[in-house]
């Protein structure tokens, strides 16, 4: 029985996602994430919606934005970081993990809070 090293796996899982928001060790933010870049890419919200025509629109598209920022770039910046602290063992990766926790709730609950828009 062979063991892996928790680097590996995450360096594997990094090269054989498509995207940076693949992560399986939580479906319910991979399935968030995934639904909100699938809103944004392939519906193409930004040009379809007219933003001004509902309450609180350009909020929501801001926050829709700002999230699909965050997934499909700054995400992947933060995983980076920390797959390089894993890397040199010599830095301690528990904060950077615990930032990278702490915006991903950000973002799942605005993506949570403007679901109507989003699932709709």
């Amino acid at each position: 029985m062979t063991t892996t090293h928790p680097v590996l796996n995450r360096l594997c899982s990094m090269f054989t996602s498509a995207s940076p928001y693949r992560d399986t060790s939580d479906p319910l933010r991979q399935t968030l994430f995934s639904k909100l870049v699938k809103f944004v890419e392939q519906d193409d919200c930004f040009n379809t919606i007219s933003w001004s025509s509902f309450e609180n629109g350009n909020t929501v598209k801001d926050c829709i934005s700002d999230t699909y920022i965050y997934i499909s770039h700054d995400r992947q910046l933060q995983v980076n970081k920390i797959i390089e602290a894993e890397l040199f063992q010599d830095e301690d990766d528990s904060e950077l993990v615990a930032e990278l926790n702490m915006q991903d709730n950000y973002y799942l609950k605005l993506i949570i809070e403007n679901r109507k828009y989003i699932f709709g």
